[in-house]
């Protein structure tokens, strides 16, 4: 190859230099693409891990509303049932424990007579018992009320107090005339 032009603009030792100058900035352009390129898929690949965990924990979120709404049903049933054992607990703090004072009366009553009826048994929170035995003979009364005044009886009970005494005059009248 020979050389028909010379290029007096340009010296041969700037050529080279210059040359060199751009052989380097063509490999530092490469490693700067290069590191790039890296830099970029690296930040692609973290952001399709960062969607596929927002993604993942969308679908988490949906599941847990559908359960939610699926339990409301149950959660209001739990409610309910608090407030049941709260009033349970309130009740027992004011109930008066009547049952064995009330198997004791009946208890009573069977053995002292044949015929008599506990008509009425009321009882408030202080332990004030009310109660009304009816009586189909004056004999079963009479029986009744040794009963009641016995120590055994009275163990159990602080007093006893007849408030009213009534007579169903109507079915004595009948008994009479026959």
């Amino acid at each position: 190859m020979k050389k028909t032009k010379i290029n007096l603009l340009i010296n041969r030792e700037n050529y080279r230099h210059l040359l060199n100058i751009f052989y380097r900035l063509r490999i530092l352009s490469i490693l700067i693409t290069i590191i790039f390129s890296f830099f970029l898929l690296t930040i692609f690949t973290l952001l399709a891990k960062q969607k596929k965990t927002v993604n993942d924990l969308l679908k988490q979120k949906k599941f847990l509303l559908e359960s939610l709404k699926s339990k409301e049903n149950i959660e209001g049933k739990i409610i309910f049932l608090k407030k049941k054992y709260a009033a349970l607990r309130e009740f027992i703090k004011d109930d008066a424990y009547f049952l064995p004072y009330y198997n004791l009366l009946n208890n009573a009553l069977s053995e002292s007579t044949q015929s008599s009826q506990l008509k009425l048994f009321k009882v408030n929170k202080n332990r004030e018992f009310d109660f009304t035995v009816a009586f189909s003979d004056f004999s079963e009364f009479v029986n009744f009320f040794k009963l009641v005044e016995s120590e055994n009886f009275l163990k159990n009970f602080e007093n006893i107090i007849l408030k009213s005494f009534t007579i169903n005059t109507e079915q004595y009248k009948e008994e009479k005339e026959e």
